[in-house]
């Protein structure tokens, strides 16, 4: 311990980091839990400096707390700080890699409103409804036990037909599209900006181009 109070800890590195925090869900779930946590952690700085500021001690010497804390419960803070980072890197940022076509939003929307692709909105009915659907797209939630069946309907039965996808940010489109590559769809395109704009770009909204809302936006 300083002779400040501070209390000096280590933290480990990004790939330990992401074996602790065990995020699930799909990528802007996750997203939306590394906000919160990164909330909890400003709220318990925010604590830890009025704590400092009356002259109350928040760490003894021996690593145990007058006030309800612990070294432990310090380094977990810290690792989880750190961990808001790596996750939100890994998750937004890392979009799994797809070999196969890609789309710019702009180019995309081209396409589809000139019918030479399908473009297929594969996000929840609840994204649809927050944002609305772009222009020329399909919306079909990917988590339909009859996702296939419900894109031929839209598509045809042909598989060697080019079929685009975008989600929010990039990440489930290229998942999925790796999906339906292996199923035997032979040109499957991601459209990695999103809606909501990726490392590829802005995207949709950025962007600008038109969107409509469903009816009924049951995926």
């Amino acid at each position: 311990m300083s002779p400040t109070g501070q209390v000096s800890v280590t933290v480990p590195p990004p790939s330990e980091i992401c074996q602790r925090i065990h995020l699930t869900g799909d990528a802007d779930e996750n997203l939306n839990h590394c906000f919160a946590a990164r909330q909890r952690l400003a709220r318990w700085s925010v604590i830890t400096k009025v704590k400092r500021a009356k002259g109350e001690t928040v760490m003894q010497d021996q690593g145990t707390a007058k006030n309800g804390l612990s070294r432990r419960s310090v380094l977990g803070m810290a690792v989880l700080g750190a961990g808001v980072a790596a996750a939100t890197f890994r998750y937004v940022r890392a979009a799994p890699e797809y070999e196969g076509g890609s789309l710019l939003v702009d180019e995309a929307y081209g396409r589809a409103v000139a019918g030479t692709i399908t473009l297929i909105d594969i996000r929840r009915p609840d994204e649809w409804n927050a944002t609305g659907v772009g222009e020329g797209a399909h919306p079909i939630d990917m988590r339909r036990d009859d996702f296939i069946n419900a894109l031929e309907q839209v598509a045809g039965p042909d598989r060697t037909q080019p079929i685009a996808l975008i989600c929010a940010r990039g990440v489930r489109s290229a998942r999925l599209s790796k999906r339906l590559t292996q199923a035997g769809f032979t040109q499957i395109i991601d459209v990695p900006e999103g809606m909501l704009g990726s490392a590829a770009g802005p995207g949709w909204l950025a962007r600008d181009l038109p969107t409509w809302k469903p009816e009924r936006a049951e995926g």
